[in-house]
């Protein structure tokens, strides 16, 4: 069965929406937003193409013979009006409909839009039709097409020149219109719209596909469009100082979007805000999945720089609607909780991923790092993660003149040992070495590795052991440096090189070799950053870079990834402001940067020539167990998926969680209880009167199994408790309960019911 459009004329149906895409009872495409006083209408294309609909391409193509009307006062509430025109209202065309727009001109409205015409054209055309009000009805302006393939038959593409029209009024009242597939032109309307005013200009845009519109924001006109990049298309823009002016490419404003070759741009102001809208091919409506021919349109916010130029724009799934409680939780959010974190450094180590990261202290102030130590985190299943805590520190280099400055470390193993390589800011690079995994770490040469003391670009270690037995290590900002390692891996074997650094390369190297080819990710294109790559027929280059791993976005400031295969799959490891941001929402507070970053982990993948796959960014992804988890051993109580509000803290004896309030949980993945569990031991200190764990199901709210009374003392013990009905596999949330001690929300507050260090289940 098709998808079902209902034509609904006469009163709009209402819908809200909670994210991206925002129409989800049909398929859409090619947004053209209008603002008419406090109202934004939406005019989009209605994406058609089903087993008894097939496109014009065949079963994926396009079918679009229809324009559709939302509208919305507020961008969250939207009203559908249903079909507002079809492409057959002009007695020339035949029935396939493109991208239109609409726009208020001298108490009118005008919908330029193009389609497919019959003889004697037969060419895609461009026609326009008049209303009285942005709801219609339209009626043909003039009777026949504004634009024909005769008119430009110096485009590119043909008879599919002619597509795309996108019409602004300047601010002296003349109306110009760009459009084209594969060129872009540009003319100036005769002042009744019915006709060209001159001749038709030929624009020059880099990397032009189709999909132009036009805007203008204080004395600047923007251009942008569809663009050929990145695996698909994406958005790029040009700036210029007139319509009939010179245009300055302006490069990116997108990524491409998911699942959908195409996009198609439609800008507006609205109620003081900028908004970009866009289509994607990520919904699914009745068991048909999007894509090529049924795309569904997205929103995001649009923002500028001082100087005119738009920032970048990360295409999201949450879009302007409010946050939810499931956007800010498990999917795509840093992998702990319990303290700010950044620089992984993953690495596998018998069947099991250490992930050792630098720490941002929690009082960490605006744009100063405060870094003092390196934590390790472990997870088997990629969802559940343990912090053990900090394995090494600044007190380990005696030399070290700074008592700040821990910034990006990587850990390998060879020769049984196991070594840290680890910057100290202003310091060079200094070695640690431990028998364990776990440390502790010591320092073996009582001196920096590496320290060129004219600069400070000795920052961000990477190291590469190559299938010879050779070690590279590579670092620095804003400069790429190697030196070969010798194989007791704590001194350097000759000179210091400085490599030509890849296109976009800032910081945060990381050098790996898979199926023979030599890659290079890095921390890219500041500002904002993002996640580059390059690849090398020689760890010592020449780094050739090829694309992004993750698009810069305005949601991070910095960036540094981390790369492994592991069971079968590849992850990429990198930092972000999330959990900081939450932190703010969840205190009501406008946010205010502080360097205290967290880490989030995303899987990655590789095409058939070995070309590393974009990455949405965290938000947009999201993690499922590869395994697992076993609940029969004793379990530290900082293993978790979520587990917010809280944060760890260590002592001699190890990890242990606080801050634990009222209504606080913490969630595992996939916990496998075979055939059932009879009782839960939970080892605390420092507890208050009243406090208790319920242990429950798939949910905070789910089944209860079990609950454990604490027995209030200050003293650590284990406490145990019956447990009844835990078979088989769920997700596990140990829900906290007690008096409410930390009225007012602070992240990193340590004042809590209880300490909690570790628990087990028995069989």
């Amino acid at each position: 069965m098709p998808c079902k459009a209902t034509d609904t004329k006469g009163d709009a149906k209402e819908f809200t929406i909670t994210s991206n895409p925002i129409i989800r009872n049909r398929h859409t495409s090619d947004p053209a937003p209008l603002v008419v006083g406090n109202r934004l209408y939406l005019y989009t294309g209605h994406d058609q193409c089903y087993e008894d609909k097939p496109g014009f391409e065949g079963k994926y193509g396009y079918n679009l013979t229809e324009w559709l009307l939302y509208s919305t006062e507020d961008m969250v509430h939207w009203k559908d009006h249903g079909v507002i025109m079809k492409p057959t209202d002009f007695k020339y065309a035949i029935g396939e409909a493109w991208a239109s727009q609409v726009i208020e001109y001298k108490g009118k409205y005008y919908f330029f839009t193009s389609m497919q015409s019959g003889k004697p054209d037969s060419t895609k055309v461009i026609g326009v039709a008049v209303s009285d009000s942005p709801e219609g009805p339209f009626v043909d302006h003039i009777g026949k097409p504004l634009v024909t393939d005769a008119m430009t038959d110096n485009g590119a593409r043909g008879w599919w020149n002619d597509i795309d029209p996108t019409v602004l009024i300047d601010d002296d009242g003349s109306a110009w219109m760009s459009w084209g597939n594969g060129t872009c032109f540009l003319a100036k309307l005769t002042p009744d719209l019915k006709g060209i005013d001159g001749k038709i200009r030929v624009l020059n845009m880099k990397n032009y596909v189709e999909g132009p519109w036009l805007h203008k924001r204080n004395d600047i006109y923007y251009l942008t469009y569809a663009s050929m990049g990145r695996g698909g298309e994406c958005i790029e823009y040009a700036t210029a100082t007139s319509l009939d002016g010179e245009w300055t490419s302006r490069g990116p404003l997108t990524g491409p979007a998911k699942d959908s070759f195409t996009i198609h741009p439609g800008i507006a102001e609205f109620k003081n805000n900028w908004y970009l809208f866009y289509h994607n091919g990520t919904l699914a409506i009745d068991g048909y999945s999007g894509g090529g021919g049924r795309r569904s349109v997205c929103v995001d916010k649009l923002n500028y720089n001082e100087d005119g130029t738009m920032k970048f724009v990360s295409l999201t799934s949450q879009g302007v609607a409010p946050a939810t409680p499931q956007h800010n939780s498990f999917g795509g959010m840093p992998i702990s909780q319990l303290k700010y974190n950044a620089d992984p450094s993953p690495v596998v180590f018998n069947d099991t991923i250490f992930l050792y990261t630098s720490h941002d202290e929690d009082d960490a102030d605006n744009n100063e790092f405060k870094m003092l130590n390196w934590i390790l985190y472990t997870t088997t299943d990629m969802v559940n993660f343990t912090e053990h805590g900090v394995v090494a520190s600044l007190d380990a280099f005696k030399w070290c003149k700074r008592d700040n400055g821990a910034w990006a470390q990587q850990v390998v193993k060879r020769n049984g040992k196991y070594y840290m390589y680890c910057p100290l800011h202003g310091n060079g690079i200094g070695v640690l070495v431990s028998d364990s995994p776990y440390g502790p770490f010591v320092d073996p040469i009582g001196k920096p590795l590496v320290w060129q003391k004219e600069h400070w670009e000795d920052i961000d270690p990477t190291i590469l052991i190559d299938d010879d037995g050779q070690a590279y290590m590579s670092w620095g900002n804003p400069n790429l440096y190697c030196v070969k390692l010798n194989k007791d891996m704590i001194s350097t074997d000759g000179e210091i090189m400085k490599l030509k650094a890849p296109a976009h390369y800032q910081e945060g190297p990381w050098a790996f070799k898979k199926d023979g080819k030599y890659y290079l990710a890095y921390a890219s294109t500041c500002c904002p950053e993002g996640l580059g790559y390059a690849t090398a027929p020689d760890p010592m280059g020449p780094w050739t870079f090829k694309g992004y791993i993750m698009t810069p976005t305005e949601r991070d400031r910095g960036n540094h990834p981390g790369v492994i295969d592991y069971k079968g799959k590849s992850y990429i490891f990198g930092q972000n402001y999330d959990l900081l941001t939450l932190d703010y929402n969840t205190a009501g507070e406008k946010f205010k940067h502080h360097e205290r970053r967290s880490v989030s982990v995303a899987e990655m993948k590789y095409d058939a020539n070995g070309n590393i796959e974009e990455v949405p960014y965290w938000l947009e992804t999201k993690m499922t167990p590869i395994e697992s988890f076993n609940p029969y051993n004793t379990i530290k109580a900082s293993t978790m998926a979520w587990g917010y509000r809280m944060v760890s803290r260590q002592d001699d004896k190890g990890i242990y969680v606080c801050g634990i309030d009222d209504a606080d949980f913490i969630n595992l993945k996939q916990v496998d209880f075979g055939k059932g569990a009879s009782r839960f031991t939970a080892t605390v200190s420092d507890v208050i009167n009243g406090s208790s764990i319920e242990i429950r199901l798939d949910s905070k709210d789910g089944p209860l199994v079990g609950t454990l009374n604490l027995k209030a003392g200050a003293k650590e013990k284990a406490q145990k408790c019956k447990i009844k009905g835990a078979e088989g596999v769920h997700d596990l949330f140990f829900v906290f309960h007690g008096p409410k001690v930390n009225e007012t929300f602070k992240a990193t507050e340590e004042n809590g019911c209880f300490k909690f260090r570790n628990w087990k289940f028995d069989k």
